[in-house]
């Protein structure tokens, strides 16, 4: 046997939306807005009865995992503070069997109004595109140029996987020697080590993260990578 489940995701401030999509059917999901901005979203799913109530609300997360991925990246920022509660549908309407679950994430003042994806980018069937999407999102929280430098390095290498380096354009060749650079307890190699005296105006061989030089020049380049690797996810999606 199963029950029809409700939950509920409530924004605090809402989102400024550019194209407000009513409801995704294929997934369950209803939108509510204020104007442009998005406050509510419903998703009805059945569960079997030998699930818990706070499972429903795992399963809901499992399942739109890409959703809120791809919300955040195009948001620029983290997700307003969101609340999450859950009800069991009933034949007849009750106010009992709500379990109320809170989620607090950090927020911001300067972001972009989002786009709305689309249903065939959340139907997609390139399960990587769910892992770069995390490893954008999370490299804009990182306090640490150097790892948000790795993450994108992990997503370039990844979308260009078995792609000779020799074809990749300059900015990519920096994306790596940078990342390798704050990766490597010692650098040997020629052309990273010419790069590196070019850039600091001396002979490096390791990172030094207490070093003022060394922490401006990674910041300089974090936001190149930031450019060079959003703007290669934004063709995927």
């Amino acid at each position: 046997m199963t029950t029809r489940w409700k939950v509920l995701y409530e924004f605090q401030t809402g989102i400024k939306v550019v194209n407000p999509v009513l409801s995704y059917p294929s997934m369950g999901l209803t939108l509510q807005y204020e104007g442009e901005k998005l406050l509510r979203i419903e998703r009805e799913l059945d569960i079997d009865d030998a699930v818990e109530p706070a499972q429903v609300l795992d399963k809901s997360e499992a399942d739109l995992k890409l959703f809120w991925e791809l919300l955040e990246y195009r948001w620029r920022l983290p997700l307003p503070p969101l609340s999450k509660s859950i009800e069991r549908i009933q034949d007849q309407p009750t106010t009992q069997g709500r379990t109320l679950f809170i989620q607090s994430t950090l927020s911001a003042s300067i972001h972009a109004p989002v786009i709305m994806p689309k249903t065939s980018e959340l139907l997609c069937d390139n399960t990587r595109i769910l892992v770069w999407l995390k490893l954008a999102n999370e490299a804009r929280k990182y306090d640490s140029a150097a790892d948000a430098i790795r993450n994108y390095y992990m997503i370039w290498e990844d979308l260009h996987s078995g792609q000779n380096k020799e074809g990749w354009p300059r900015e990519a060749i920096e994306l790596n020697y940078v990342r390798d650079f704050v990766s490597h307890a010692k650098i040997t190699n020629k052309n990273l080590l010419t790069f590196l005296k070019q850039e600091l105006g001396e002979e490096t061989f390791q990172f030094d993260p207490t070093n003022a030089r060394h922490i401006d020049f990674i910041n300089r380049y974090y936001l190149k990578c930031r450019k060079l690797v959003e703007n290669e996810l934004d063709k995927q999606l």
